[in-house]
């Protein structure tokens, strides 16, 4: 497993919100197309992010920093996350 800390930003017309938050991420594995007796292999095991703590470094509320970091695009910081520890041992 690797543990993290990540800096993420939500802005909008509005507001900027900067904060932090802790992550893990269990590593996928790589599959196997094709064994080597020619049977099936199988595909990639994906990594796996899960996220916990956010908290407000400026711009907003401590208080909503669960609402805050909603608003972030988790799905591209999961994007990034997992091809920046893609396979890792």
């Amino acid at each position: 497993m690797i543990h993290g800390t990540h800096k993420w930003t939500y802005e909008d017309e509005e507001v900027i919100v900067e904060g932090e938050v802790d992550y893990t991420i269990t590593p996928g594995c790589k599959g196997c197309h094709t064994q080597r007796n020619g049977d099936p292999g199988w595909p990639d095991d994906p990594p796996e992010v899960e996220f916990s703590n956010p908290v407000v470094t400026s711009g907003g509320s401590t208080v909503l920093a669960d609402y805050w970091f909603a608003k972030v695009d988790q799905d591209r910081l999961i994007e990034h996350l997992c091809m920046e520890h893609s396979y890792d041992d």
